[in-house]
């Protein structure tokens, strides 16, 4: 079993360029592998939920083969939240955590490529778990 522990608050700022890179590392590693992943944070409601949109907003933007075609009609971020709420009513990142995914919203209509890898801070508190 793999295993990555993610140190994020219900405020994190900056998750663009040092939340989301080590966590879909692990999700491309893991599909790679033709592992499932098991995303989830202490309620399944903010944190692990906003990791999962971000992940529903790359594949759409990147056309992934590895979603069904139906996501890739997705636009943005409001998009693929009511993508990922119609698969569970329970989600609902925080306003912190919502601004953090309007921010990588930005980031692919500022044409930067979506961020793959980073080192975490070690400053953290709360996590968000990715397993295998």
């Amino acid at each position: 079993m793999h295993y990555l522990k993610l140190h994020w608050s219900h405020g994190q700022s900056d998750l663009v360029h040092e939340g989301f890179p080590a966590a879909f590392a692990f999700v491309d590693k893991a599909l790679e592998r033709g592992d499932g992943v098991l995303i989830h944070c202490q309620c399944g409601v903010s944190r692990s939920a906003t990791l999962v949109v971000a992940l529903v907003m790359r594949a759409a933007a990147q056309r992934s083969p590895n979603v069904p075609p139906e996501v890739w009609a997705l636009k943005g971020m409001q998009g693929a939240y009511s993508f990922v709420k119609e698969k569970s009513k329970w989600i609902g990142p925080n306003m912190s955590l919502i601004y953090q995914l309007l921010d990588y919203e930005r980031s692919f209509k500022a044409g930067e490529s979506s961020p793959a890898t980073s080192e975490l801070s070690a400053k953290r508190n709360g996590a968000v778990a990715v397993r295998r």
